[in-house]
């Protein structure tokens, strides 16, 4: 690949993000890094550790350890002690916190779908994936 090339990518994937960014829901409260702690904790499959979340969203475990303290302070997530191992703590959202979610799911990622629904055809959308799979590969390297 060109440098050019390699240049064009960077720039349109900076581009994409600053613009997805953008247009996420603010809530009063709550900064975007605490949001995407608790985006984590909705997907994850059952009690997570604190470490998880921070390797997940690549963030430094201070700021996971500040979001969380805004998290559980509005009683949204609940810290309990690792059954495995004392030392550790688990993390879940409370019913509350599920509520909140809930909610904002369906603002959360309505611009990105809506744009690709209607600005790209399933052909598009199709390669759309492919490219995630390599930008994840990338990533990963």
């Amino acid at each position: 690949m060109r440098d050019e090339d390699v240049y064009r990518l960077q720039r349109q994937v900076q581009k994409l993000y600053r613009r997805v960014q953008r247009e996420q829901p603010t809530v009063e409260g709550m900064s975007k890094p605490t949001l995407q702690v608790l985006d984590v904790l909705a997907r994850s499959a059952g009690a997570v550790r604190p470490s998880e979340v921070g390797a997940q969203l690549d963030m430094a475990s201070s700021n996971v350890a500040a979001a969380l303290r805004v998290l559980e302070a509005q009683k949204l997530v609940e810290r309990r002690t690792d059954p495995a191992d004392s030392r550790k703590a688990l993390l879940e959202l409370t019913s509350n916190g599920q509520r909140v979610v809930a909610d904002l799911r369906r603002d959360w990622h309505a611009w990105l779908q809506g744009a690709i629904d209607t600005m790209l055809s399933p052909h598009e959308q199709r390669v759309l994936l492919e490219a995630c799979d390599l930008m994840e590969r990338l990533a990963g390297h």
